[in-house]
């Protein structure tokens, strides 16, 4: 796919927009137009170029359900950057272990566990490219199942590999109630929690219009989808978060194994 860099653009723009407002002089508008300016040079970076997206497809039983897509996605890139004040260095040592490894781990060993899986309806494993740039690879990739008319339900894995606060808790994030979608988006959250409680887990719905990983693309394009992650907003991995110290030492890995058990059971019960 060539990167939407404009629809990239749009995005930190319109980020930026509540700071904007504010007197240039002071420090909220300078980190955030620090910010502004940087990542957008990093998207504009990859104007022209051809990337690539790797699908793993496991065609449906059901004739019936031909234009049902299930979709489960990890961006592969990483990114390191500092906070303050804020830089990114696009060529510095970025591990990204938690951000976004485990992710990807997870869902290569969720094709090997269903393997010989029969699904009623189409499935996808997508491991996107480009999700440290306002998930561009998820949102070629949800513009074109849009453009096919499927109907999609997407679940985003994205940092999946921290668990120091409260044990054995994963958050699954939807639309806030009164957006287009949010029945939708609750009801897939809902299935795929039932398979991440069975496998141990204490599984949250999480009620807010978070756009800040890759299903935020599915949403834009009129899908169904929920991100399952780390508890962001009381156990988030910040010390390690898009820097140098994201190794695979600092992974709960039983945790990551947990969580693509449930994804698994989740699945089963959702296509089988």
């Amino acid at each position: 796919f060539l990167p939407d860099v404009d629809f990239a653009l749009s995005g930190y723009n319109a980020k930026f927009a509540p700071f904007s407002r504010l007197p240039t002089e002071t420090v909220d508008y300078k980190r955030n137009k620090r910010a502004l300016d940087r990542l957008s040079a990093f998207a504009e970076s990859l104007r022209g170029q051809s990337l690539k997206n790797l699908i793993l497809r496991k065609k449906g039983t059901s004739p019936k359900r031909e234009l049902d897509r299930f979709v489960v996605t990890a961006h592969f890139d990483t990114m390191t950057n500092r906070r303050e004040p804020f830089e990114l260095f696009p060529k510095a040592p970025a591990p990204g272990a938690d951000n976004n490894g485990a992710a990807v781990i997870a869902l290569l060993a969720l094709a090997e566990a269903l393997k010989d899986f029969k699904p009623h309806a189409n499935l996808e494993l997508v491991f996107v490219n480009a999700g440290e740039a306002y998930y561009l690879g998820a949102h070629a990739y949800a513009r074109e199942l849009e453009k096919q008319g499927l109907d999609v339900r997407a679940v985003d894995l994205n940092m999946i590999g921290w668990d120091m606060v409260e044990k054995n808790r994963v958050q699954l994030y939807v639309r806030s109630q009164g957006h287009p979608g949010f029945d939708r988006d609750t009801s897939l959250a809902m299935d795929m929690a039932g398979g991440l409680l069975r496998s141990g887990l204490k599984a949250s719905v999480v009620r807010q219009n978070d756009d800040r990983s890759d299903h935020a693309a599915f949403w834009k394009s009129f899908h169904a989808a929920t991100l399952v992650s780390q508890d962001w907003e009381h156990g988030f991995n910040d010390m390690h978060y898009h820097s140098p110290g994201d190794t695979p030492a600092t992974v709960d890995w039983g945790f990551v194994s947990k969580i693509e058990k449930g994804l698994e059971l989740g699945l089963r019960h959702i296509l089988e």
